[in-house]
């Protein structure tokens, strides 16, 4: 049995899977097909896809977050909710003489308390001081130190019998300190404070500074006075270390 074509425009059986042809509609080749795949691959279909920040909004929101944080901690650090770490308190080693002290033979109670060493400074020679004699002192004495080089402390010591007649000597001594150090020009200022034992104030010192760098301190330790000239800026030192 024989089967025919039927021509254009002809009747008769389509072929097996033949399109069909709808006018207004045309057939969607595969070429379509694959273009729509691609657009569809390309294109987010998930919701949460479509409202996902950019990464440098997360990046920039992320150090807001951390910078907030470390203000938070300063804050109640400033309010005390925080532990405030202690000071780093040095100490430098205490200066000492890099020469010996003159040998001294025993003298009296006064005598004999007088420091052979004061910081890096030793004595060189200790003997009577009649000038102190002369305004009313028990006992006087001249003291030099040397630091074993080109600077050297000359320093007075004198005991009266009552606080009150030493009180008066070291005032006539300041007063003398003050005049000398008046006739030079551009001296500083005249320091005063309390001598300090322990805690407890047994007396008061004048630091009297001359123009060119010296000066003297005088001070008293109940009937004691003592001076000593020499470098201004390390009279107050000095003072602090003598041990009487």
């Amino acid at each position: 049995m024989s089967t025919s074509t039927p021509g254009p425009g002809g009747g008769g059986v389509r072929p097996p899977f033949d399109p069909v042809h709808r006018p207004g509609r045309p057939a969607a080749g595969p070429s379509s097909a694959t273009q729509a795949g691609t657009a569809t691959r390309r294109t987010p279909t998930s919701p949460a896809a479509r409202r996902r920040p950019p990464l440098w909004v997360l990046i920039v929101a992320g150090l807001l977050v951390a910078a907030l944080g470390v203000v938070a901690v300063l804050a109640l650090s400033n309010r005390g909710g925080g532990v405030v770490p202690e000071a780093e308190v040095i100490t430098l080693p205490v200066p000492t003489p890099t020469i010996e002290p003159v040998v001294r033979t025993p003298g009296t109670a006064f005598a004999d308390a007088l420091p052979s060493t004061v910081l890096q400074y030793a004595l060189t020679e200790l003997a009577p001081e009649p000038a102190v004699l002369a305004v009313g002192a028990l006992e006087g004495y001249r003291l030099v130190y040397s630091d074993g080089g080109a600077v050297t402390l000359v320093a007075t010591a004198g005991q009266w019998a009552t606080v009150e007649a030493a009180t008066t000597a070291a005032a006539a001594a300041v007063a003398a300190q003050v005049a000398t150090a008046a006739a030079g020009e551009g001296a500083e200022p005249v320091t005063e404070g309390a001598v300090l034992v322990e805690g407890t104030e047994v007396g008061r010192y004048t630091l009297v500074p001359r123009a060119d760098g010296t000066g003297a301190i005088t001070w008293t330790n109940q009937s004691v006075v003592l001076q000593v000239d020499g470098p201004v800026d390390q009279l107050i030192d000095v003072h602090t270390a003598f041990a009487l």
